[in-house]
């Protein structure tokens, strides 16, 4: 169910915001852009400056993280994020260098109700390793088709883009975004596809998206594995070959 006096008190305090006049949460687009220009300008001055190769970017969707409608206000970030984090740390990322920047994101789907929850990450040095063995572990395999011989509405788990970072910083600051779209799924004679124009989410899920995302911080959404923030910004805390 949806908070109808919790959701009328973020409306009147969203609808404040004007100009760097806004309010301290990820539910104002002004601030979470604010805080993701920010971290975006971290990164950047980090991948050009820490020396280390190669640098990928990687969308990943964890077999799980979709979610039923109403279901959204139950989805604890720090919990999976965390979980990710384990299965990172079981393909080898504890004794890796380099570096992963990850943050969540998520997309409704309206023709099933669905809210499909997924990663966008910056990777670099050994931890670019990590990734692809990432890829054969199960829940982040590649796989066509469901127990039924269905076809998989998500087949392909991880997509990593090892192509040269260019127009930066977009490809770094796409890893946070603040606008969760509605993409709905719809069959082809190849399968399912999602469609490729993002739209807004109708009323009330997005009303709900924005509860959701008023409970939460950026670091809550955030993974950083061989980073941490400093007041001079985002530092490596492992070195290369250790």
């Amino acid at each position: 169910m949806i908070d109808v006096k919790a959701a009328a008190q973020l409306a009147d305090m969203l609808s404040t915001s004007s100009g760097e006049d806004h309010p301290t949460t990820l539910a104002s687009a002004l601030h979470y852009r604010a805080r993701r220009n920010a971290v975006g300008g971290q990164l950047w001055k980090l991948v050009e400056t820490c020396g280390i190769a190669p640098i990928v970017t990687a969308t990943i969707i964890p077999q799980g993280w979709d979610i039923s409608g109403l279901d959204l206000n139950q989805v604890d970030p720090v919990k999976f994020m965390e979980r990710f984090r384990k299965a990172l740390n079981s393909c080898g990322a504890t004794g890796s260098s380099g570096f992963i920047f990850a943050s969540m994101h998520g997309e409704y789907e309206p023709s099933k109700d669905v809210w499909q929850l997924h990663i966008h990450l910056v990777a670099a040095g050994e931890m670019v390793t990590v990734l692809k063995r990432l890829k054969k572990l199960k829940g982040y395999r590649t796989k066509r088709t469901d127990k039924l011989d269905n076809s998989n509405p998500v087949y392909r788990r991880m997509r990593i883009s090892d192509k040269d970072l260019t127009d930066l910083p977009k490809p770094l600051t796409y890893t946070m975004q603040s606008f969760w779209p509605a993409r709905a799924i719809y069959e082809t004679d190849k399968g399912p596809k999602r469609q490729t124009v993002k739209r807004r989410i109708a009323e009330p899920f997005h009303a709900l998206q924005l509860l959701w995302i008023h409970r939460w911080s950026l670091k809550d959404l955030s993974l950083l594995m061989g980073l941490r923030v400093t007041s001079t910004g985002l530092k490596l805390t492992r070195k290369l070959g250790t």
